[in-house]
């Protein structure tokens, strides 16, 4: 995963704030400095003047410290939401002959995403090297961050402010889950022994588990059931699947928010169905099988999602999506047309089940059609 460095920032005026310490050493020296020239007391008027004149010199010292100092960022281009990732945040310092101290840095990548660190000496002419692990909790495309420099050094009288605006563009896509009771109408595809492409001759639906029989292959064997069945002192397990059928060419995941009751929308199951296409699609590249997107978001285009690099355009489409308001029953239906009889389906949905699911041509009742959950289950596995 490559980095991407900041390819531009923009600045805002510099704010300089009197702290509390500060306006009480304000304070006391003009009451030291007034309090002379009443009683005519030349030590205490100095001692006052010596104060205001203190005062006076940290303020100057605030504004000049770190002013030369610039940031920047090292990101990488694409993340997962919700998994940590390495981050670099470089200070510069690019004033020839003087230092800045009492650094402090905050950047925020994103909502509920801030990096925070100090530098407590930075010489003229050169840079600190901040490495951090974060995590974006949400998907989207990350192209702003807001950077935040402070300083309060000397003395901390004055607190001194400067805003950046930095442009580094970041992906982060949804983190990919597939529910654990999501069978593809084929079987798993792993199980089949000819060729992927092939639309027939492949192994059908799985029925369910059993014990190992002599003459199956390793291939059928399920893991997690056998290491519970030997915990418990039996044999092997194995999926056990019905007689061969249809097996498709490809498949299509469709995504829509057509809902036919007008129910609550809820933003959640939207995030979740970001998370299962995601999930969905990568698992189907894992195991080789072709696939396209289609999605109502997406304006119904159909993307290939075969490839490495299809894959990640995809990826890319469900980290910027946005839920479209507009879906209606007939424009799921012209988007099914674009289905070709070999191939499976899987369609999405935010809406729960009840809503669309018996608005669907006879001819897709085939389809596979996984419920979205607001929240996610026990059931699911990260893919």
């Amino acid at each position: 995963m490559g980095a991407v460095e900041t390819i531009g920032q923009s600045r805002q005026p510099m704010r300089v704030t009197l702290r509390s310490r500060g306006a009480v050493l304000g304070g006391t020296g003009l009451a030291l400095l007034g309090a002379g020239l009443w009683r005519v007391d030349g030590q205490l008027a100095a001692l006052g003047l010596a104060a205001l004149i203190l005062l006076g010199l940290a303020a100057v010292m605030a504004r000049f410290n770190g002013t030369a100092a610039e940031v920047w960022l090292e990101l990488p281009d694409r993340v997962e939401a919700g998994r940590e990732f390495p981050a670099r945040v470089v200070v510069a310092n690019r004033h020839g002959w003087l230092d800045a101290f009492g650094l402090r840095l905050q950047v925020e990548l994103a909502r509920e995403t801030r990096i925070g660190s100090r530098v407590a000496w930075l010489t003229a002419g050169s840079q600190a090297v901040i490495d951090v692990r974060v995590a974006v909790p949400q998907r989207g495309i990350i192209v702003d961050q807001n950077v935040t420099l402070m300083t309060d050094a000397p003395f901390g009288f004055f607190e001194t402010t400067r805003s950046f605006v930095l442009t580094s563009r970041m992906v982060v896509v949804p983190k990919p889950v597939v529910p654990r009771g999501l069978v593809f109408s084929a079987g798993p595809l792993d199980l089949h022994e000819d060729d992927p492409m092939t639309a027939s001759g492949g192994p059908g639906e799985i029925r369910g588990l059993r014990q190992w029989r002599p003459g199956d292959a390793v291939k059928r064997v399920s893991w997690p059931a056998t290491v519970r069945a030997m915990a418990r002192g039996a044999g092997w397990v194995v999926w056990e699947t019905d007689p061969p059928g249809f097996r498709p060419a490809r498949f299509m995941l469709l995504i829509h928010s057509f809902g036919a009751d007008r129910g609550l929308i809820q933003p959640e199951r939207f995030e979740r169905a970001m998370c299962h296409a995601a999930g969905i699609l990568r698992m189907l590249h894992a195991q080789g099988m072709p696939a396209r997107l289609m999605a109502d978001f997406d304006d119904w285009r159909v993307r290939p999602a075969s490839r490495a690099a299809q894959l990640v355009e995809c990826m890319e489409i469900l980290a910027a999506a946005k839920r479209a308001a507009g879906t209606e029953a007939h424009d799921l239906h012209a988007a099914l047309t674009e289905i070709h009889p070999d191939e499976g389906v899987i369609i999405l949905s935010d809406m729960p089940l009840a809503a669309w699911r018996s608005r669907l041509p006879p001819a897709m009742r085939r389809a596979i059609t996984p419920d979205i959950a607001a929240r996610r289950s026990r059931k699911e596995v990260g893919a």
